[in-house]
């Protein structure tokens, strides 16, 4: 059977309506009780059974001979029902009343007396007959309806006293104790989890669940609690890779350079030429590494936030035309055909930090004539949309795979083996970073195609 869970504020929602409803609930039970449980229920029981009687009986009794109507009263009266049948000579005919009995002569006054003396105890009814063979009237006394000890409101009410100052606390106790215990319980179960969850945490251990149930607030905070986990476990192999990436790119120039200082020490530098190439190399290797150095601090300072952007307004079509100029020449220089479009109106101003967005602009063409093909072609657009502004960089090589694409701006990776040339693989992800702190967005789009394939970054800049 499936557990119904309902939220907190339900639970204390339905502890308020309880405790508000209980002690109206309980008062009209037992009133209701009082009602159908005491004389008052059989006395109206009675009182409805006589008054039927003589709508049946009585109310047409020219309808009915004389002596035939008092043979069916004498069979049928409802116990209680008094009647007394007078002849239009006032001879009393017919008597359940002792005071008054069969073949008396009731006179005004003995009736009188008979309706004073029993007024509390009894309805009256004066019924006339008249029939073919005789004529007089019928005196009928039905017992009232509220002279029964104890069936009286007040009586009631008073009967009720006992229940109403005992019954209504009692209840109320016990429902509030039951709500209570079941919400605490509840809250209880679920912080222990959570403390138990955060004691791991704190131990070191990410390896685990969190098995939650339940639909209220703090459930929601135990998936959030097990959510920041996963994320804390994903980031903590991330620094893993990232340390590794780290030694791996750092080491292979070190052992370059300890290599060539230990030849030299050994005398294979046997030349002046020889020394010079050793030293040369040398050279070469703590440059490269100076540069990765610099690029994993730009990295870490990126990545904690040291960084701090310095926004203000530009204007974007002048600063990308200016760009786009110096890029052409410098990849004109290195034998590749820059081709740039730059269509923005001149009154477009964004807020950015220029020095940053021209970073992230530099790593893309850079990327770009590093991954292309034998085609030796850029291409460089940016206009104006109802997106925003479009910036995009195309190049013309080998195509990215999907599960590259995927990882593309993961730090320290650097694609399928073939791609793999010089770098740490954090250009990518700089880019990102830095696209993303501006508010913008980044995406990717690779074709393959004959002779080459066509791979294109778009940065859009909101409005």
């Amino acid at each position: 059977m499936k557990r119904i869970s309902l939220k907190l504020r339900t639970k204390f929602l339905f502890l308020i309506i309880g405790v508000t409803l209980i002690p109206f609930l309980v008062i009209s039970v037992v009133f209701f009780f009082q009602i159908t449980e005491t004389p008052f229920r059989s006395v109206y029981a009675s009182y409805l059974k006589s008054k039927h009687w003589v709508e049946r009986y009585l109310a047409h009794p020219e309808e009915n001979d004389a002596v035939e109507l008092l043979e069916k009263i004498a069979d049928s009266r409802p116990k209680g029902l008094e009647v007394i049948y007078m002849s239009s000579n006032d001879r009393v005919l017919f008597s359940t009343v002792g005071e008054i009995g069969e073949g008396s002569l009731a006179v005004e006054s003995d009736i009188f007396n008979l309706i004073r003396r029993n007024t509390e105890k009894y309805e009256f009814q004066i019924i006339p007959f008249r029939s073919p063979s005789d004529s007089g009237i019928f005196l009928v006394l039905t017992p009232r309806l509220t002279p029964v000890a104890g069936s009286n409101l007040k009586n009631i009410l008073n009967n009720m006293r006992f229940f109403t100052i005992v019954g209504v606390p009692l209840v109320l106790i016990l429902f509030t104790a039951f709500m209570s215990f079941y919400i605490i319980r509840s809250i209880r179960k679920q912080i222990d989890t959570l403390e138990n969850a955060t004691r791991r945490i704190a131990d070191g251990d990410l390896d685990f669940t969190l098995d939650i149930r339940g639909r209220d607030e703090i459930a929601s905070l135990a998936r959030s609690f097990d959510m920041m986990r996963a994320r804390l476990k994903e980031e903590y192999a991330r620094r893993a890779r990232l340390i590794m990436g780290i030694s791996h790119d750092l080491k292979t120039p070190l052992a370059l350079i300890e290599g060539y200082a230990d030849a030299i020490t050994d005398g294979y530098a046997d030349s002046i030429e020889k020394l010079k190439d050793y030293v040369a190399i040398i050279k070469e290797k703590s440059i490269l590494l100076e540069e990765r150095i610099g690029k994993l601090i730009d990295f870490v300072r990126l990545e904690t936030g040291d960084w701090k952007l310095m926004h203000r307004e530009v204007a974007i079509g002048a600063f990308l035309k200016d760009f786009a100029r110096r890029y052409s020449e410098d990849a004109r220089l290195l034998g590749f055909d820059f081709n740039y479009s730059v269509d923005i109106p001149a009154g477009i101003r964004v807020s950015m930090d220029p020095e940053l967005f021209q970073r992230a602009l530099e790593n893309l063409v850079s990327n770009a004539i590093r991954y292309s093909g034998e085609r030796k072609e850029i291409e460089f657009k940016a206009y104006h949309s109802e997106e925003g502004i479009m910036i995009s960089i195309t190049n013309y090589g080998s195509p990215l795979t999907p599960e590259e694409m995927k990882l593309i701006f993961e730090p320290f990776y650097r694609g399928s083996p073939s791609r793999r040339e010089e770098g740490l693989g954090l250009g990518l992800h700089t880019v990102r970073y830095i696209v993303d702190s501006h508010g913008w967005a980044i995406d990717v789009k690779s074709e393959d195609g004959k002779p080459s394939g066509k791979t294109t970054f778009t940065i859009t800049i909101n409005l």
